[in-house]
């Protein structure tokens, strides 16, 4: 839905995040009604007592698996006859009532959860999210295959800025992982520095996060978390200013750095990555704060979940996630 790297205003944003949930709702069924087949090209169908079909995705796989007790990995490796041997047999003996998360428009089941778990929309936390911090405009994509992913992450800037550096602008951010098919919301501040392509760095997944589930949580509740959040978080934006000037001012030396890159290494941050920082380290002695932005900029390579470890190291390490625990 968007072109690459287009910026969109917040409600732009949150227009096209429910034009993609047009037609989701949920079911309430017990499993040992569903029938369950699969197409000869391999693809899982669910019948409901009233008819009504859906194709799965992968996450409703697993989350079926898990539901009725059988390994996943083993569930990809068997044949179709036994996975349909297995779900049927555990349907039955089992038979839980859950909810089950469809799409209309595309036929799609997409994730099961407990009927106890809350539907609330990635729209409507975006919009919680807005209304609380302010975010500015982003760069976002937003498509189709959103319906089949158990997680979605917001990386957002806020109107807040942090003039601390004659060379660029710093922003505090949030970073927020929604699971709308998993039941649960988390949220935890980060670092923006607008003039450097690395960008992000995260600050305090520990010290100020909040992770709630969505069991038997009303939307009120949701909007009340957000701006209590808030007024946590940008008093702390203060203390952030006090913290990067006297990072820019702390020099290192060639044994500060190794020092730094040890501490990283029991962070369990990869081997070959911290030889690779090694090799491209800018000239020594290098302020913490160039650093700093040297290993956020190599995370730029990693994938996801390896980019966020080791922005959260980065943080810890130097210290500035204490800024937010204070």
């Amino acid at each position: 839905m968007f072109k690459k790297n287009e910026v969109k205003s917040p409600s732009e944003v949150r227009s096209l995040l429910q034009e993609v949930e047009k037609g989701n709702h949920s079911v309430e069924a017990s499993f040992a009604d569903l029938k369950f087949k699969i197409a000869n090209e391999g693809e899982l169908t669910v019948e409901f007592k009233n008819g009504m079909k859906a194709k799965t995705c992968p996450n409703a796989d697993e989350a079926i698996c898990k539901e009725l007790g059988i390994p996943y990995s083993y569930f990809t490796k068997i044949s179709d006859e036994l996975k349909l041997q297995n779900l049927r047999n555990r349907a039955q003996a089992l038979g839980r009532v859950r909810s089950f998360q469809l799409n209309d428009p595309t036929g799609l089941l997409r994730g099961v959860k407990p009927i106890s778990y809350m539907d609330i929309p990635n729209s409507e936390v975006f919009q919680y999210i807005d209304e609380s911090l302010g975010i500015l405009p982003m760069k976002s994509k937003i498509k189709e295959s959103l319906l089949r992913t158990n997680e979605l992450t917001w990386r957002v800037i806020l109107q807040d800025k942090l003039e601390v550096d004659e060379k660029s602008v710093n922003h505090v951010g949030v970073s927020m992982t929604q699971s709308e098919l998993g039941g649960f919301f988390h949220v935890e501040p980060m670092l923006y520095r607008v003039a450097c392509a690395n960008g992000l760095l995260l600050i305090s997944p520990s010290k100020l996060g909040v992770k709630i589930s969505y069991e038997n949580i009303q939307n009120s509740l949701m909007e009340g978390l957000m701006k209590t959040y808030t007024s946590t978080l940008k008093p702390a934006s203060n203390r952030m200013a006090e913290a990067l000037k006297a990072s820019m001012e702390t020099e290192y030396d060639s044994e500060k750095v190794v020092n730094f890159f040890e501490k990283l290494k029991d962070k369990k941050i990869s081997g070959g990555f911290i030889n690779e920082l090694t090799e491209t380290i800018p000239s020594v002695p290098i302020t913490e704060w160039d650093l700093l932005n040297h290993v956020t900029s190599k995370a730029h390579e990693l994938k996801s979940r390896s980019r966020l470890m080791v922005e959260a190291a980065v943080a810890e390490i130097s210290g500035l996630a204490r800024i937010f625990a204070n």
